[in-house]
């Protein structure tokens, strides 16, 4: 059945359960065997696209981004003033955070992973490379509107990114009395008000 899907839909199948593999078992502990049961997709299919395990791998970095990813784009509007595009984003973040965390636990595994394959480091410093790119952009609208103080963009762009990163230390160490969304909610008006004029 579903080798007569699509060739994108089928690669996509391939992709999300090769996340929720690589982030259950670890990438050295997965088996291409446990991405075709988890996927149901036959193993002759998946090593059509994918030559390897490792080829696999280094493709999810790319898939993350383009379709695990927070949809930025949408609050990057020209009538929405930076500070309301970097809150929206923060709430964007919190919705996909409880709709699939796996999304936040593979950063996990390319972190751990980029520090040990130099290939799977470069695609990860592309990555975020696009990533800052969107938030230095964010940043120096608002400088250039006067939204924002004449700071640094890319230290600014950074700081952002660093924050809401802390939404992956929630997918393990959430309790009932401290929450992704509060935390989210805090460290970006935090950020809002240390970057904004007075």
């Amino acid at each position: 059945m579903a080798e007569n899907k699509p060739k994108e839909i089928r690669i996509r199948e391939i992709m999300d359960a090769a996340m929720q593999v690589f982030v259950k078992k670890g990438y050295s502990q997965s088996r291409m065997s446990d991405i075709v049961q988890q996927s149901g997709v036959s193993k002759g299919a998946i090593y059509h696209h994918f030559s390897s395990k490792r080829e696999l791998f280094l493709s999810l970095i790319d898939h993350w981004e383009s379709y695990s990813f927070p949809n930025f784009h949408q609050y990057d509007q020209d009538g929405n003033p930076a500070s309301q595009i970097l809150k929206e984003f923060a709430s964007e973040v919190v919705r996909q955070f409880r709709k699939n965390p796996t999304i936040f636990l593979a950063e996990l595994e390319f972190w751990s992973m980029a520090n040990r394959d130099d290939e799977v480091l470069s695609k990860v410093k592309e990555l975020y490379g696009h990533i800052l790119e969107l938030f230095e952009r964010v940043i120096q609208k608002g400088i250039d509107q006067g939204e924002f103080k004449n700071l640094n963009p890319k230290v600014s762009a950074l700081s952002i990114m660093t924050a809401l990163q802390g939404i992956t230390w929630f997918t393990i160490f959430e309790s009932e009395s401290f929450k992704g969304e509060e935390y989210l909610q805090h460290v970006m008006e935090f950020i809002i008000y240390g970057i904004k004029k007075n």
